[in-house]
């Protein structure tokens, strides 16, 4: 599972390509991605879930002291 959070679908979307190309981490993790998949097989879905703000939960940081 792979999950990303954002508020412009589309100029997120756009990004991709361009961060793969200009940035080593961005590239990095795509590559250790492509890694883990099942030789043979490629992703044939992107899977789309959008919040809906009245079921959102805000966690606060529990102190461990």
């Amino acid at each position: 599972m792979f999950i990303d959070e954002y508020d412009d679908r589309e100029k997120y979307w756009n990004s991709l390509p361009q961060a793969m190309m200009n940035d080593r981490a961005s590239a990095d993790n795509n590559r250790r991605w492509a890694e883990i998949l099942v030789p043979g097989t490629t992703p044939k879905v992107h899977e789309v879930w959008t919040e809906l703000e009245e079921l959102r939960v805000e966690f606060k940081a529990v102190d461990d002291r």
